[in-house]
C-alpha cells in the first residue's frame, strides 16, 4: 500500500496545487491529512474542492486551525482527536498534535504520527511530515510517502530529505 502523509496546508492554494501534482504522479492508495487544512476562518473553496476530489482516499484529522465550517465543507469524515490506523502489522496513531490526548500505551513497534509543529522528523516511534505550506526555521515544504515498510520524506523539488525503514 502506498500512503501519502501531509500536514498544515493552512489555506495556501499554491502548495495544495503542488501536492495535487504529487498525488497525480504518485497515485497513493491513501492520503492522510494531519490537520490545519485552512487557517482560522479563512476558507479557500478551491482547496476544499481539491480535497473533496480525493474523498475516496482521504483520512483526515482536525487541526487547531480547522473550525466546524471547514469540517462541514468536505465530503469525508474529519477525525477530531486521534485515529488508530494499522498498516503492515504496525499500529499508527494519527493526530494533529496540538492537544495531549490520552493515547493508549504505545508498543515498541507502534508509531505516533503528528503534524502541528511545522518541523519534520523521522524517528523510530515518532513521525512528523513537517508543513506543506508554512515550514518553520530552516525546514523545507515537505510530505511523506510510505510504501513497502519505508517512510520517505520529500521536498517539492522531488529531493529525498530523509527516509526510514520499519
Amino acid at each position: 500500500m502506498k500512503i501519502l502523509i501531509v500536514s498544515d496546508i493552512h489555506g495556501y492554494n499554491t502548495y495544495m496545487a503542488k501536492l495535487m501534482n504529487v498525488i497525480d504522479e504518485e497515485q497513493p492508495d491513501k492520503v492522510i491529512f494531519l490537520g490545519d487544512i485552512n487557517y482560522s476562518r479563512i476558507r479557500d473553496d478551491e482547496i476544499l474542492n481539491k480535497l473533496n476530489s480525493l474523498r475516496d482516499r482521504v483520512i483526515a484529522l482536525k487541526g487547531n486551525c480547522d473550525d466546524e465550517n471547514d469540517v462541514s465543507c468536505v465530503n469525508f469524515p474529519v477525525i477530531d482527536n486521534y485515529l488508530l490506523f494499522p498498516v503492515d502489522g504496525v499500529n499508527w496513531y494519527l493526530t494533529h498534535g496540538h492537544v495531549n490526548y490520552k493515547l493508549p500505551d504505545l508498543d515498541k513497534d507502534d508509531i505516533l504520527i503528528t503534524g502541528h509543529s511545522h518541523c519534520y522528523e523521522l524517528t523510530r516511534n515518532y513521525i512528523n511530515p513537517g508543513s506543506l505550506s508554512l515550514p518553520r526555521g530552516h525546514y523545507e515544504h515537505t510530505y511523506i510517502i510510505y510504501q513497502d515498510k519505508k517512510f520517505t520524506l520529500y521536498d517539492f523539488d522531488g529531493n529525498i530529505i530523509d527516509n526510514m525503514k520499519i
